[in-house]
């Protein structure tokens, strides 16, 4: 995870959180 995250620029990092919250809201639900 830590080397996936250091190869991508923080924009993906960015649009990773966007799947995450999208993820936590599919949990939710």
């Amino acid at each position: 995870m830590e080397s996936f995250q250091l190869k991508m620029p923080s924009c993906s990092l960015k649009s990773l959180i966007r799947i995450l919250k999208s993820f936590v809201q599919t949990i939710q639900i």
